[in-house]
């Protein structure tokens, strides 16, 4: 996702030709996402977390995918597509770190030891690990696309830079997607551990 993020004017400018709109895309991205974070606690509490994020994961992919196959002309597609994407994704921000603090609760309960530092210390430092890594990688696909600045195109840096959009972000969020499977903390899970921590804690004070 930071790839596509770091594409869209690119995207715009080279792709679509249309420099001017981007800055709108991107606010109206930012709206979604606003929107879909705000909704995440309604549907989490509904499918629970894990159920939530794979379906969030699955269909961020499948747009993002899709993404690839509109039109260049379709200007108000292209809108439609991204707002939906943004809105579809913003709720695996609140999810994963949701799921942080009870891989945090369930380090406590299986060694009896809290390390909610630790967790959250390692995911902020994955976190911005893959911001870094996103953002360079940006600027290598580019490159490896044969880009140059303010220059006309060729076909393959054009259709480079619509892949950068969809089909190689894509590839991150299936990645998530298969790795969230084997992610056991469900809610019914969580439930118990929360009790016997309770209760543990409890007899501790």
């Amino acid at each position: 996702i930071i790839v596509r993020s770091g594409t869209i004017l690119y995207y715009f400018k080279y792709v679509l030709n249309n420099e001017l709109q981007a800055s709108l895309f991107m606010v109206l991205g930012t709206v979604a996402v606003i929107a879909g974070v705000a909704c995440t606690q309604f549907f989490s509490k509904i499918l629970g977390k894990k159920k939530f994020y794979l379906i969030v994961m699955t269909v961020t992919t499948i747009l993002t995918v899709l993404f690839y196959f509109i039109p260049t002309d379709k200007i108000v597609l292209i809108f439609a597509v991204h707002i939906l994407i943004s809105f579809v994704m913003a709720p695996q921000a609140p999810l994963l770190w949701s799921m942080y603090a009870d891989t945090a609760d369930y380090s406590e309960w299986k060694n009896d030891r809290r390390a909610t530092g630790l967790v959250f210390s390692a995911a902020t430092f994955a976190q911005k690990f893959g911001i870094a890594l996103g953002g360079g990688l940006a600027g290598w696909l580019l490159a490896g696309f044969g880009f140059v600045a303010n220059q006309q195109q060729a076909p393959e840096t054009l259709n480079g830079i619509r892949m950068m959009m969809s089909f190689i972000p894509a590839i991150g969020t299936a990645i998530a997607t298969v790795a969230a499977i084997f992610y056991e903390l469900d809610d019914k899970t969580m439930h118990k551990i929360e009790i016997e921590l309770k209760e543990r804690r409890g007899s501790e004070a």
